[in-house]
């Protein structure tokens, strides 16, 4: 039927499109695509007017169907708005303030509300993680990053009383990410050492994760972490550009994303084992076993500026930016 069709010919190509990329050309020959070229069913979304405005927007968390929690550095506070696609904001509460005590902020870089009950703050120009209840009633404060040892475990450094208002002994580092997934750990990622910390035991321990002592899992330039509902851990390294993934002891599993990740700026833990990597101006979705399966292509207004952090909602994402926070739908 007019002859066999060559990798050149201009219906050669046609006909691979239209089979959505199951076979790629190169060189005259058929290769698998790569992951990023078998997720080239790309969606692009048109972010419209932001769910809230802010000063300078650093960290976002979602309680599942409750409020969702943001850090703003510019005014030094963490802002709770309620649910849904369009909170009334009106009805936000804020926690916080400049300064250094207990219940003030220095530059908040993230947020994580746990299960709704606890709010963990990344506080991170005075070098520690804030814990509160849900009522903003100070519970605890861990110092970050003085005395501890680059690899193994170490006893906590001195926290703060609730009673008397102490903060003794605050840790010189700089945690610029906090989880406080279910179960007993706490997890900081200290930007001054360039690795993680895990408080165990009710946080009577330290354990240092992706340290020079790791290997083939020492961090470079960590930037964000996430944890599964598994309990793995994973590191979004921009450094290595790859999100360094470990397990529930904090021993290096495998590096994923690999090559996607050098202008990474957040990565957040879904539902059904997705992984979501914020970049600037675009969102990668993973599977379970690391998987590419969707890259989303952002349009952001012009004063937003670009993406800094993501929460998956029960009915989407949430995407922050600096000025604004937006929600999308389904990106699968």
């Amino acid at each position: 039927m007019g002859g066999a069709l060559r990798p050149g010919d201009p219906s050669f190509l046609i006909v691979g499109a239209l089979l959505g990329g199951a076979l790629v050309t190169g060189c005259g020959a058929l290769r698998a695509p790569t992951a990023l070229e078998a997720a080239q069913a790309d969606t692009a979304l048109a972010l419209a007017r932001p769910l809230a405005r802010f000063e300078e927007a650093t960290g976002v968390g979602a309680v599942p169907g409750g409020p969702v929690y943001v850090s703003d550095a510019g005014r030094n506070v963490i802002v709770r708005l309620p649910p849904g696609e369009r909170p009334d904001t009106s009805r936000e509460a804020v926690l916080g303030g400049p300064g250094g005590a207990v219940g003030q902020f220095d530059a908040p870089a993230d947020v994580d509300p746990t299960d709704g009950l606890v709010i963990v703050v990344a506080d991170a120009g005075n070098g520690r993680l804030q814990r509160f209840s849900d009522e903003f009633r100070p519970l605890e404060t861990l110092p970050v990053g003085r005395g501890y040892a680059a690899g193994g475990e170490a006893p906590a450094r001195p926290v703060f009383d609730a009673r008397t208002g102490d903060t003794n002994d605050l840790g010189g580092g700089r945690p610029v990410a906090a989880r406080e997934p279910a179960g007993d750990a706490t997890y900081a990622l200290d930007a001054a050492a360039g690795h993680v910390l895990k408080w165990e035991d009710q946080r009577r321990t330290v354990r240092v994760v992706g340290g020079f002592s790791d290997g083939e899992g020492v961090l470079r330039d960590p930037v964000d972490l996430a944890v599964g509902s598994d309990g793995t851990l994973y590191v979004a390294d921009a450094g290595r550009g790859a999100v360094m993934t470990y397990d529930r002891f904090g021993s290096f599993l495998v590096a994923r994303a690999r090559g996607l990740a050098g202008n990474v700026r957040a990565v957040a833990a879904g539902p059904s084992g997705r992984l979501y990597l914020a970049r600037p101006r675009s969102v990668l979705v993973f599977g379970r076993e690391g998987r590419l399966l969707r890259r989303v292509r952002l349009r952001l207004p012009a004063p937003a500026g670009a993406v800094v952090d993501v929460a998956p909602a029960e009915r989407g994402l949430y995407v922050l930016t600096p000025q604004a926070l937006f929600h999308v739908g389904r990106l699968l």
